[in-house]
């Protein structure tokens, strides 16, 4: 979840006459212009003031108005490459005739499903749930768009302590009390503002973790801290979004066959 999509979040959370709500609002419709403004200038288009604007920052986990403002700068930079179909270049966008856009994102999508297909490999797949059955507790790190609450559902049925964490800060503080049987379960996007996710992983290695990691490139920061990882090449896109989804639904449903349905059988019969 980049910096944008906290804030739309945190939008959609508030109540609509809160104080809150329409400094977020007021913030929404002068996105264009927030790489420039300082916290005052800020303040005053969102008839506010710094002291609400800093505290509004780091209730969505940001440590000053600063990070917010680069956090929003990078998502509206990188949105334009990952609402692309395809990583084509920018210069070249798909056309836009009636029909063509239909079958030119669908061929696209069936086409990297095939690679997709061809490049995972099921020996990775059963010891993941293997890593997964063993651990203490699963800490998935990820972000709303994947869906991964599928995953969780089936660690928490199965008995595994599971937590989400969406946000840096989550992640951040998670490490803090992680026992060393713990079992980190990364979904990394290559996108830049990601980068923090790199210092995160490297300490729960560090703290004892196992690390698994899903990844869209193949050449990655984080092969080197995993004890195993799933990495595709992905175009930078949203397509992107599908890939981890279809391997948050693979890895499921072998966790699920595995060692979910033979006790829920044991139990009910």
């Amino acid at each position: 979840m980049d910096s944008l999509d906290s804030l739309i979040k945190f939008y959609d959370s508030t109540d609509d006459d809160s104080l809150y709500h329409s400094v977020v609002e007021s913030i929404l419709t002068h996105l264009g212009s927030i790489e420039t403004m300082t916290i005052y200038d800020l303040a005053q288009v969102s008839h506010s003031s710094a002291s609400t604007i800093s505290r509004l920052v780091k209730k969505m986990g940001f440590d000053n108005y600063a990070a917010f403002r680069s956090g929003i700068y990078f998502a509206l930079r990188n949105y334009r490459y990952l609402n692309r179909s395809t990583g084509n270049s920018v210069d070249t966008p798909p056309p836009t005739q009636e029909g063509t856009v239909v079958d030119y994102y669908l061929d696209n999508l069936i086409e990297q499903l095939l690679q997709l297909k061809h490049s995972l490999d099921y020996n990775k797949i059963r010891l993941i749930s293997d890593y997964f059955n063993n651990a203490g507790a699963v800490h998935l790190l990820s972000f709303p768009a994947v869906q991964i609450e599928i995953l969780q559902k089936a660690l928490i049925i199965s008995g595994k302590q599971s937590h989400i964490r969406e946000t840096v800060i989550e992640q951040e503080t998670c490490l803090d009390r992680m026992p060393a049987d713990s079992v980190v379960f990364a979904i990394v996007p290559d996108i830049i503002e990601m980068t923090p996710m790199h210092a995160i992983i490297r300490r729960a290695k560090e703290q004892g973790a196992t690390i698994i990691t899903v990844c869209s490139s193949l050449a990655n920061a984080y092969a080197q801290y995993s004890d195993i990882q799933i990495a595709f090449d992905g175009s930078k896109s949203s397509m992107d979004l599908y890939f981890f989804m279809v391997i948050v639904n693979i890895l499921k449903i072998d966790y699920c066959n595995r060692y979910v349905i033979p006790m829920i059988d044991s139990i009910y019969g």
